[in-house]
Order: C-alpha cells, then sequence, then structure tokens
C-alpha cells in the first residue's frame, strides 16, 4: 500500500471505537445544549434579540458555552466512563 493512501480497514476500526461516537455524540450534545440555551436567553419576550447595551450578551454567551461544555462532558462520561473539563479556559467562571 502507498503512502498516504486510504487504509478501508484502519477506518472501520476507528469508527468501531467507542470513544470515537462518545466524541461525536458529546460534541453534537455540546452545540445543541449552548445553542438552545441562546435561543432562549438571548432573546427578548417579543422574539428580538437582546441588546448588548442593555445586557452582558457577552456574558450569557460565555455561560452557554460552558453549559454546553458540561453537557458534552456529561454525554463523555456516560458513554466512555471518562471526562476531560478544561475549567481554566472560562475566564471569570474558570479557576485561574
Amino acid at each position: 500500500m502507498r503512502s498516504g493512501a486510504f487504509n478501508g480497514e484502519s477506518f472501520i476500526e476507528s469508527m468501531s471505537s467507542v470513544g470515537t461516537w462518545a466524541s461525536t455524540v458529546a460534541a453534537m450534545a455540546s452545540t445543541f445544549t449552548a445553542g438552545a440555551l441562546g435561543q432562549v436567553n438571548l432573546m427578548a419576550p417579543d422574539k428580538d434579540a437582546l441588546n448588548a447595551n442593555t445586557f452582558n450578551t457577552e456574558g450569557i454567551q460565555k455561560l452557554n458555552s460552558f453549559t454546553g461544555s458540561l453537557a458534552g462532558g456529561a454525554v463523555t462520561y456516560g458513554l466512555s466512563w471518562e471526562v476531560t473539563l478544561n475549567m481554566a479556559k472560562y475566564g471569570e467562571v474558570g479557576l485561574l
């Protein structure tokens, strides 16, 4: 087999890994959670976006991202019994 060619056996082996699917489902859960929260808490009751001059929309987006990461971590833990959360990257919410 030449270098750089597609290896079907390796692909099938990696796609049958629990870790691969756990990561995929966790990423989807994280994205869905952050996006759904944004639709709820970044919109006014009249369905207009919140005014960034009045509301701390950047802080709300960071909270949504953090919550999405927690949801993704929970899915990863539930599927693979392993989880990694980077708490240092969340600014005022983080550990640093």
